[in-house]
């Protein structure tokens, strides 16, 4: 295995990653200045950011012109994440710079999805806009599909910065009543993929020219990446100016983990960070003519996905399993796509007479329903289904071995 920057960083850049290091005590052993940046282990994403709550920025609040964020990161937990005021309008601009090259306008009116909760950090998203000189159109409660469209429509938003959970329903609406949205001429995703198979059913209800891109960023890391209109499915401009990129545990294919050093974060340092992602550099230069590095997104490398627009804990499945002692095949969980909501089948690999089999299938449900609860209130997922099957009918892995659970939205 082997690590690989996309870029080489500079040596002014490698020497300020040695000293906030060194000055936040970020590695286990002290680093000798006199060797390599090597030296700096790369951290894990999910003990991260607790670290330096806990050591160091837990009396930071009454510390004057600074500003926390919560997020549940790759962990599902939540974390907290410390930044000043420069910090934040450097993102943002970096982020907003994203958006342009996404292709919003200044005259572009762009409604953007999202609830500010507790501690949430989707205020910077606005900030971020105010930079394309666009139009800002804030659609917070989404409950309400129907007065969504009609905002869309009375104020003319041309541009859709939303996830594609939040914008199933709003699409399930217009297919119901026959209606367009034919002034949205682009469509900003992030957050989570867009499946190839939500991107042709969503192009039937705007114009014809509708464009999708997609921005990549976390709350831990900040802004990464953007698209371009030459970049493809899961391609990624890297924004170089802000984040030196790293491929750890390369394979033979130069698949590996993405990790990141945000030069621009001083109170909670970003140094060879792994975000949780799976990508491979893109060595080919664009054909926009932008000299950045590029990056092809394949997914998450830990057990946390998106499922109706929230984070879901994979693992939660096998400790269902585990708590209602179940043998390890009874039963095969897909977690596919249809008609734009996330859905979750229950399978059997076998067909029993008794009513054992159901009463099994009806726990796991309720546990996973109750897991779910809040994506099933808002409907952006389809209520769980069990189907009971001949062992034929249960999908294997290439050697033959039973697969608990199966993620095909992307297939």
């Amino acid at each position: 295995m082997k690590t690989g920057f996309l870029a080489q960083p500079s040596e002014e850049q490698r020497q300020t990653m040695i000293k906030l290091a060194h000055e936040y005590g970020y590695c286990v052993a002290e680093i000798d200045f006199e060797k390599s940046w090597k030296n700096i282990p790369v951290a894990d994403c999910k003990n991260h950011a607790g670290k330096f709550w806990e050591e160091r920025h837990k009396d930071s609040v009454r510390k004057g012109s600074r500003i926390f964020f919560s997020s549940g990161g790759s962990t599902g937990q939540p974390k907290y994440t410390l930044l000043n005021f420069s910090e934040v309008e450097q993102n943002s601009a970096i982020h907003g710079k994203g958006y342009r090259a996404c292709g919003v306008l200044p005259s572009d009116v762009v409604a953007t999805w999202g609830t500010p909760g507790i501690m949430s950090s989707e205020f910077t998203v606005y900030l971020a806009l105010s930079h394309t000189g666009a139009c800002i159109l804030p659609i917070g409660d989404t409950s309400d599909p129907k007065s969504i469209i009609e905002i869309i429509r009375n104020f003319n938003a041309s541009v859709l910065l939303v996830m594609p959970s939040d914008l199933s329903p709003i699409i399930a609406l217009i297919e119901a009543s026959g209606e367009r949205l034919d002034n949205v001429r682009l469509i900003i995703t992030g957050g989570e993929p867009l499946y190839e198979a939500d991107e042709q059913r969503f192009r039937s209800f705007f114009s014809p020219k509708i464009v999708f891109r997609s921005v990549f960023q976390t709350s831990d890391t900040g802004t990464i990446g953007y698209q371009c209109p030459c970049c493809e499915r899961g391609e990624y401009h890297v924004h170089d100016s802000l984040q030196i990129l790293e491929i750890d545990n390369q394979d033979e294919q130069g698949v590996g983990d993405l990790v990141t050093t945000n030069l621009g974060r001083k109170l909670v340092p970003i140094v060879r960070v792994k975000t949780g992602d799976r990508v491979f550099e893109i060595p080919e230069k664009c054909a926009c003519g932008i000299s950045s590095p590029r990056i092809r997104f394949l997914g998450r490398s830990g057990r946390i996905c998106k499922v109706g627009g929230e984070k879901f804990d994979l693992n939660r499945l096998n400790e269902i399993k585990e708590a209602l002692t179940l043998p390890v095949d009874d039963f095969q969980i897909t977690l596919s796509r249809e008609e734009g909501l996330d859905q979750f089948t229950l399978l059997s690999n076998r067909v029993v007479q008794d009513s054992s089999l159901q009463e099994q299938a009806k726990n796991i449900f309720d546990n996973i329903s109750q897991k779910l609860s809040t994506q099933l209130s808002r409907g952006v997922i389809r209520p769980l289904k069990f189907l009971a099957l001949d062992r034929t009918n249960v999908v294997l892995s290439p050697s033959g071995k039973f697969v608990s659970f199966r993620d095909t939205r992307g297939i």
